[in-house]
C-alpha cells in the first residue's frame, strides 16, 4: 500500500517536472499567475469575515422604546445597530456596552412586567413591607401579563392600591387600581372587552370592586363606563358616541383596504367624520273613507198615554181651589191621548291606523378626508395625476355609499415623510441588501476563478498526466505518417535552415530536419507533437 502510495507521488513529481521544463516562458508565467489568483481568492474566501457579527439584544419592543433608543443613540453618536421591525440588534463585541447605556436611560421601559417569579429567589434580609411591596409588584405584573394576552391590546400597565388596615370601621378604606391599555393601530376594545377586563382584575384582587377600577388608553381617554347618577343619560351619550366612532372606523377600514390594492398599504390615510341622528320619531296615520259606512247597532224607545183630566173652570182665585167649592168639576172634565217613539242609530266608517317608527343611529352627514402618497420613479418622486385622483375619488365614493346632497370628499396628493424609526428601518433594510450584494459578487468571482482554473490549468494538466504514447493507437500513428507522406513532396520544397540552431525552428521544421537526418527519431517526434501540451 505505502509502495504504491511512493510510487504515484514520485512519478507525479517526476511527470510535473518534466512537464514544467516543457512549458513555454509565457505557458510558465501564465501557470504562475492562475496559481496565485487561486491561491488568493481561497485565502480570500477562507479569511474573509462581516464587519461585525450583530445579534438580537431586545424583541417585541414598542414604539416609544424604539424612538427613544433611536434618539439617545443619535445623541451619544452611536450608528453601529440595526433596527429590524420591532426588534433591534447589537454588534456582539459591543453588546454589553450598548445593553449598559440603555440601562442607565431606564430602556426599555416597555417591556415584560416582573410576575411570581420574583418570589424565586429568597431573601432573609428582607422586611415586612419589602415583602408587601415585592407582593404587589407581583400581582400588577401578572393583570398586565393576562390583559396583554387580549388580541387588540399591546401593552397595558396596571397599578393598585392597598390601603392599611384601619382600625375602625368608618376608617376603613376601599381598595382602587387603574389600568393604562396601549392599543394596537387600527384596533379597539368593545364594552364587554372593557367589562372583561374590570371583572379580572377584580376577582385578582382581595377587597377590590369592579366599581373602584379606572381604565384609560394611551390618549387619555376614559373606557370604562360612567357612573348612572344622572338617569342613565352619560351612559346612553356613551354608547352613542361609541356607535358614531364604530361606524366611522368601518367606513376607513373600507377605504384604506381598497385603495391599499391601488396605491400601498401604507401611502393612504383617510378620515371619516359621520354625523349620526339619535332621534327616536315615532309617527301615528290614521286614515278615514267616508264613503264606507257601516251600522254598528240601532236602539227604538215608543212611549204612550191615555186618560181623563180637568179643565180649570171657575172663578180665578182661593175659593175655586177649595175641596167641595167646585161642584162642576165632573162635567167640565175631557179624555187625553199621547204616543211618541225615538230610535237611535249607531254608524261608523272605515279607517286605517299606522304607525311608524323611524330607525335610531341614521347617517345624517359624512364628511370623508383623503390623503394619499405619490409614486416613487427612478428615485424620483412622481405626483399622482389627474385621472388617478379622479379614480381615487370614484373608489371612495362607492365605498362610503356617497350622496351628493348629503356627504362631501376631499382627495388630495403630498409626499409622505419617513418618521426616525422607519428611516432606520429602511437603512437597516438597505445595508442589508447591499451586504447580501457583495457576498453574490464575491461567490461569483469564486465561481469564475474555479471555472477558469479546471479549463486553463487542470484539464490540460491532468489530459498530460493521463497521455501514454505507447498506447496511441496505429491508426492515428498511420495517419500521421500519410500526412507526412502526403507533404514529402512539399518537403522537398522546405528550405530547412540548417545554420539556425535545432530549438529556433519550428515543429514543422524539426520533422523535416529529423526526417532528412535522423529517421528514426520522426516517430517520437511526432508522439511529443500529438502529445496534449502541444495542442
Amino acid at each position: 500500500m505505502f509502495e504504491r502510495v511512493k510510487t504515484f507521488f514520485d512519478q507525479f513529481r517526476s511527470q510535473s517536472a518534466v512537464f514544467y521544463k516543457g512549458l513555454t516562458p509565457g505557458r510558465k508565467i501564465a501557470l504562475g499567475v492562475t496559481i496565485a489568483s487561486v491561491l488568493a481568492v481561497i485565502l480570500a474566501l477562507s479569511f474573509y469575515r462581516p464587519t461585525s457579527t450583530y445579534d438580537v439584544a431586545f424583541t417585541n419592543l414598542s414604539h416609544e422604546d424604539r424612538t427613544s433608543i433611536l434618539a439617545l443613540f443619535r445623541k451619544q453618536n452611536v450608528v453601529d445597530f440595526k433596527i429590524e421591525g420591532e426588534t433591534i440588534l447589537f454588534p456582539e463585541a459591543k453588546m454589553n456596552e450598548y445593553r449598559m447605556i440603555l440601562a442607565q436611560e431606564g430602556l426599555p421601559n416597555n417591556g415584560v412586567s416582573v410576575g411570581w417569579e420574583k418570589f424565586d429567589e429568597r431573601s432573609f434580609g428582607m422586611t415586612d413591607f419589602d415583602q408587601r411591596v415585592s407582593k404587589l409588584r407581583a400581582i400588577q405584573g401578572e393583570l398586565s401579563r393576562s390583559i396583554n394576552k387580549l388580541e387588540p391590546v399591546e401593552s397595558s400597565r396596571v397599578h393598585i392600591v392597598i390601603p392599611d388596615p384601619a382600625i375602625f370601621q368608618q376608617d376603613k378604606k376601599p381598595t382602587t387600581a387603574s389600568i393604562m391599555l396601549r392599543m394596537k393601530v387600527g384596533k379597539q376594545l368593545t364594552q364587554k372587552q372593557v367589562q372583561g377586563i374590570l371583572h379580572l382584575a377584580a376577582r385578582a384582587v382581595e377587597g377590590l370592586e369592579p366599581g373602584n377600577i379606572a381604565i384609560v388608553d394611551e390618549l387619555g381617554n376614559m373606557l370604562t363606563k360612567p357612573d348612572e347618577d344622572d338617569g342613565g343619560l352619560d351612559r346612553v351619550t356613551s354608547a352613542q358616541r361609541e356607535y358614531q366612532k364604530r361606524v366611522e372606523r368601518e367606513l376607513e377600514t373600507s377605504i384604506r383596504e381598497i385603495l391599499g390594492r391601488v396605491v400601498g398599504h401604507n401611502k393612504v390615510v383617510a378620515k371619516v367624520q359621520a354625523e349620526v341622528d339619535f332621534k327616536k320619531i315615532e309617527t301615528t296615520v290614521q286614515d278615514v273613507d267616508p264613503e264606507r259606512t257601516v251600522v254598528l247597532g240601532s236602539q227604538k224607545n215608543e212611549q204612550s198615554s191615555q186618560g181623563q183630566g180637568l179643565n180649570p173652570t171657575g172663578v180665578p182665585g182661593a175659593k175655586s181651589n177649595l175641596p167641595g167649592e167646585r161642584e162642576d168639576a165632573a162635567a167640565g172634565g175631557s179624555s187625553n191621548s199621547n204616543k211618541q217613539t225615538m230610535e237611535t242609530l249607531n254608524f261608523d266608517v272605515k279607517r286605517t291606523v299606522s304607525r311608524i317608527v323611524e330607525p335610531v343611529g341614521t347617517l345624517k352627514k359624512i364628511s370623508t378626508a383623503v390623503l394619499v402618497d405619490g409614486k416613487m420613479v427612478d428615485g424620483k418622486y412622481v405626483p399622482r395625476t389627474a385621472e388617478e385622483i379622479a379614480m381615487i375619488t370614484k373608489l371612495v365614493k362607492n365605498a362610503i355609499g356617497f350622496q351628493e346632497s348629503r356627504d362631501t370628499i376631499t382627495v388630495e396628493n403630498a409626499p409622505f415623510e419617513l418618521d426616525e424609526m422607519a428611516v432606520a428601518e429602511q437603512a437597516s433594510l438597505t445595508a442589508r441588501k447591499t451586504s447580501l450584494i457583495q457576498t453574490g459578487i464575491i461567490a461569483t468571482v469564486a465561481i469564475l476563478a474555479m471555472i477558469f482554473l479546471y479549463f486553463a490549468l487542470l484539464r490540460p494538466y491532468f489530459r498530460w498526466l493521463t497521455f501514454d504514447p505507447d498506447k496511441r493507437s496505429d491508426e492515428q500513428l498511420a495517419v500521421a505518417d500519410y500526412e507526412l507522406e502526403r507533404s514529402g513532396s512539399a518537403a522537398k520544397r522546405v528550405q530547412v535552415q540548417e545554420e539556425v540552431p535545432f530549438e529556433k525552428l519550428s515543429h514543422k521544421e524539426q520533422i523535416m530536419y529529423l526526417a532528412k537526418h535522423d529517421p528514426k527519431k520522426t516517430t517520437e517526434a511526432l508522439r511529443q507533437l500529438l502529445s496534449p501540451q502541444h495542442q
